[in-house]
């Protein structure tokens, strides 16, 4: 017993002077960086570094830079790394179980956001829908802001190759979530327009960066912890008043590749996020941590009774940390105590031993309770719960839910293949997701053992049902993988619904036919093809004739029904394969995958054209007729892209119509070859019969004339860039504003009694022409129905019929009006 006590005070004496041998040098420590780049995000730890602050406190600090892939609080909490920069995000690993332990808080305000260029036309979070998003490794923040906004993940795709914001320049990704600054200043640089959104304008402020370690760290080295803590606000302190000597040194010894003027630009922009005079940078207030600790609850992040209780440094630790360790103190002594005690009453090992074999029958007893309760659980379940061996790919487990899920008795697939109810494709992705999890962990990826998957499963009685599968490898006791317990949910109202809002987008929600987006995908996916792309393929332009009248006669209700009738007239006479679209108004377009050549599709347009001119009867009786005016392009004939065949395409169907309507017009090279801009002038040609009396009038109706003869000319004889045409159509929409000025100062002067509806008449004009132009632009409509406006509407409508009913102001006698020469 002598010798025993003896040997643990020596051991407890040995080991306290072997610290306070240890004490005298400098102690090594690491921090892991959030980043694989080191920039002024990081300027306080380097300027502590500088200044000798960690020296000063025994320390010799490590920086590591972690990669993407890498999990900072696994890295911390394992020991791998002593100290590391995580942010908000720390309350979800606290959840998780994951010992984390936040000492200060460096920036007040997170420099997360979102950030778009201008061009991509994306002005908000709704926009996200269909887009490339790139997200950080921890995004939580950003996925709050998202939940905030009610923008389900799902709805756009999730980039994970993401190379730096040339790839958002390029066009590569769509969206970028991180630092403002490693996203904005290539952008300054170049003077790319773009777009930030701002997680604090949707009332979400939370911290950003935060110094945390281990919890065991704190605990038994809380010396070294504060003396980390607090040279390391030195060291922000200090970058705060001393931004240049801070960057100099950081491009000198961490980031030469980066310039100085890159570096001031993140001092400028990341001095904002650090606080204020009043709170400087470590300061932790437990109130706000609390706030946005419920803000995650509220998002769903956290469970409702998740506690930051344990999770933060306080001021008063110093005497907290004293009195655990008088606390373990006297538990040392204790324990020696008690082993010593031990030692000396070796005789009653055996009653110890008796004593515990009870307490093993009562934890069997236990364990055989909880055992049927889980049992209870698994059988009485909504959800399948099931296990398989990874060497046979037999299940060995299966809940009766699955009954429930599949129509089998559990009895009749235990022990079959787990693949047995699957698809094929759903086979091959699982067995497929598999190998590279334990692939993985051969490897050395320890953490990454759950998948969700989705699988689709076939029914006993042959029907397909949707399903999630959540699985867990788990291991023997050598650590190789051997079985697989999964949790399989049923999903199918889920994907119907997905199936239908996915159905929407591409419908058009009047006729239900395919919409423009439809086409033009299906378009360009079969001319993406390369082996599989038929050799003809066609588009038929259609435009349907007197359909105006028809809608201003009998009301849009009506109008909206004689649509209908239209797109299901079409469908009566093309083939299953071929498509039929409504892209706006009253035109649809046929797209025919399949064709011999040109006279086949001569051949459906002329059907088409029979069936349309085939009166339309009301409720009522009364008979609608109209015809319709087909436009034909040939691939690869007249082009091997999409938009030259929808171009092209277009071009014919308006000289179809042109050509005096109910017409089929095959596109010519002609057509935007041989076509001069005097043919074209002389379809507006100006007659003496026109003029009012009023030589300013005149002269700027004169104007007019040719300017839109110009506009016409340029939208269908000249490929144009977007520039020239708007520089064009600006001139043409200057000219009709100056106009109307005029004309209503004239008609005002003669007190022209209806000058107030002509005023309306104007403005109703310039707005339905700026519109026009900014969905020609879009490509939402074709140019033929902004030809049709300035035609029909601008110069035959209100030029030489409205404009006529203040002409007895100027003249006595009235002038013959036969129209223009179309």
């Amino acid at each position: 017993m002598r010798v025993i006590g003896f040997f643990l005070i020596y051991f407890c004496v040995f080991n306290v002077w072997g610290n306070a041998v240890k004490d005298l040098g400098l102690e090594q420590v690491s921090l892991l960086l959030d980043s694989e780049s080191h920039g002024y995000e990081f300027a306080g730890f380097y300027a502590a570094e500088m200044k000798g602050f960690y020296e000063e406190a025994g320390l010799q600090v490590e920086f590591r830079a972690a990669k993407s892939d890498v999990n900072l609080a696994d890295e911390v909490v394992s020991g791998r790394a002593t100290y590391g920069i995580g942010s908000t995000w720390l309350l979800n690993a606290r959840q998780k179980g994951k010992p984390v332990f936040v000492l200060a808080t460096l920036f007040q305000h997170s420099p997360e956001v979102f950030v778009t260029l201008k061009s991509s036309g994306i002005k908000s979070l709704d926009d996200f829908y269909g887009k490339r998003i790139y997200l950080p490794s921890q995004p939580d923040y950003l996925m709050a802001y998202l939940h905030k906004m009610a923008i389900d993940p799902s709805v756009f795709a999730t980039v994970s190759d993401y190379h730096g914001v040339d790839d958002l320049i390029s066009g590569k990704v769509d969206v970028v979530g991180g630092y403002i600054t490693d996203i904005t200043y290539k952008l300054e640089q170049l003077k790319i327009p773009y777009r930030v959104f701002l997680p604090v304008d949707a009332g979400l402020d939370f911290y950003g960066d935060s110094l945390f370690t281990s919890e065991s760290e704190f605990l038994y080295h809380p010396q070294r912890s504060k003396a980390f803590r607090e040279a390391t606000i030195k060291g922000w302190q200090y970058a705060f008043q001393h931004p240049e000597e801070v960057i100099a040194y950081i491009s000198q010894y961490y980031a030469p590749k980066l310039s100085l003027d890159e570096l001031r630009y993140q001092a400028r922009i990341l001095n904002k996020y650090l606080g204020s005079e009043e709170t400087e940078p470590g300061y932790i207030y437990k109130k706000r941590w609390e706030l946005i600790a419920e803000n995650y609850k509220t998002l769903g992040l956290l469970a409702k009774d998740f506690s930051i209780d344990g999770l933060l440094y306080r001021v008063d630790q110093d005497k907290v940390d004293i009195e655990e360790y008088h606390t373990s103190i006297t538990m040392i002594i204790f324990l020696i105590i008690f082993f010593l005690v031990i030692s000396a009453i070796l005789v009653v090992l055996l009653l110890k031993l008796k004593y515990q074999q009870k307490q093993q029958m009562m934890l069997y007893e236990k364990l055989e309770k909880s055992e049927q309760n889980f049992r209870f659980m698994t059988d009485n379940t909504a959800d399948v719960i099931w296990s398989m061996d990874i060497a046979s790919g037999r299940q060995t487990y299966i809940s009766p839910s699955i009954y429930n899920l599949l129509g089998y008795m559990p009895e009749e697939i235990i022990n079959q293949p787990y693949e047995s109810t699957m698809t094929s494709e759903s086979a091959a992705n699982f067995f497929a997701q598999l190998s590279e999890a334990i692939e993985r962990w051969n490897q050395g990826t320890l953490t990454d053992i759950r998948q969700v998957m989705e699988v689709d499963r076939v029914h006993k009685d042959g029907h397909l049902v949707y399903t999630e599968v959540v699985t867990t490898l788990h291991f023997n006791s050598e650590g190789n993988p051997v079985s697989l317990i999964g949790i399989t949910r049923d999903i199918t109202e889920r994907k119907k619904a997905e199936n239908e809002i996915r159905s929407m987008a591409f419908k058009d929600p009047l006729t239900q036919l395919p919409n423009r987006r439809f086409l033009i995908d299906e378009l360009q996916r079969i001319l993406g093809q390369v082996t599989n792309r038929p050799k003809h393929m066609a588009l038929l332009f259609i435009d349907l004739d007197h359909f105006k009248p028809v809608n201003d006669q009998y009301g849009h209700e009506i109008g909206d029904w004689l649509l209908i009738e239209v797109g299901k007239r079409m469908q009566l006479n093309v083939r299953s394969s071929d498509i039929v679209a409504r892209i706006g108004g009253d035109e649809f377009i046929i797209f025919l995958p399949i064709i011999s050549d040109e006279n086949n599709a001569i051949t459906i347009a002329q059907k088409i054209k029979d069936n349309l001119i085939m009166p339309f009867m009301i409720q009522d009786g009364t008979k609608i007729q109209i015809s319709c005016s087909i436009g034909i392009a040939i691939f690869p004939d007249h082009g091997d892209t999409a938009n030259t065949l929808l171009k092209k395409g277009d071009l014919a169907m308006y000289f179809a119509k042109a050509s005096g309507k109910n017409k089929i017009q095959v596109y010519q090279d002609s057509q935007a070859d041989n076509v001069t801009d005097k043919d074209i002038q002389m379809r507006l040609f100006w007659k003496k019969g026109y003029e009012c009396g009023i030589s300013q009038i005149d002269e700027e109706h004169k104007e007019l004339f040719r300017l839109t003869s110009e506009v016409i000319s340029e939208m269908m004889h000249k490929e144009i860039t977007p520039v020239e045409f708007q520089n064009k159509f600006a001139e043409f929409m200057a000219h009709i504003q100056n106009h109307f000025e005029h004309e209503e100062k004239i008609l005002s002067d003669c007190e022209y009694q209806e000058l107030q509806q002509h005023k309306e008449i104007h403005k109703n004009l310039v707005a339905r022409a700026n519109t026009l132009y900014s969905d020609v632009i879009k490509n939402k409509i074709t140019v033929g129905l902004l030809i049709d406006f300035m035609i029909e509407e601008l110069v035959r409508g209100h030029i030489l019929k409205e404009d006529r009913k203040f002409f007895y102001l100027f003249r006595n006698r009235e002038k013959s009006f036969n129209g223009m020469d179309i």
